[in-house]
This record gives structure tokens, C-alpha cells and sequence, in this order.
């Protein structure tokens, strides 16, 4: 399991990896690292992506399988549960 979500966050609101990676003023390459987790990535550059992708920065990570994200219907945010 990958600890960030930054994929799928993107995916939901059709944001391209490359945009992702302009705004946070690094490479398409080393944006790719931090996705494949082979670089840790910088709570500043997770502060802009999260910026970037209008969300928490808490919302990018994922949680044990103990917790949930919990979401509306219309698919705003709510936090972290347990399930």
C-alpha cells in the first residue's frame, strides 16, 4: 500500500501529474519519485501539492485499515474515521 494518495486525489479532480509538479516547483522526475515513494517527500512541496489540489494536506495520506476518509455525497472532505 502506498502512504500517499496524490494519484487519486488527482484523478478525482482531473489534475495532471505534470501540473502537480510545476506548481510545486519540482521535476516531472523527482515528482515521480516522491509517487513511487523511492524519495521522501518535503512537508513543503506536500503542503503546495495539497494547495494545488484545493485539499488537507491530511487528505493525502492514507490511513490504516483501521481508519477511513469520509467524504459527502458531493465528495467534500470530511476527515478521517474509524470504520
Amino acid at each position: 500500500m502506498k502512504n500517499l494518495r496524490i494519484r487519486e486525489i488527482a484523478g478525482q479532480k482531473n489534475i495532471k501529474i505534470s501540473e502537480i509538479a510545476e506548481f510545486a516547483e519540482c521535476s516531472p522526475q523527482m515528482m515521480n519519485n516522491y509517487l513511487n515513494e523511492t524519495h521522501g517527500i518535503p512537508l513543503d512541496k506536500l503542503f503546495k501539492i495539497a494547495n494545488k489540489l484545493n485539499c488537507e494536506i491530511f487528505e493525502l495520506i492514507n490511513v490504516s485499515e483501521k481508519l477511513d476518509h469520509l467524504y459527502t455525497g458531493s465528495g467534500e472532505w470530511l476527515g478521517i474515521r474509524k470504520k
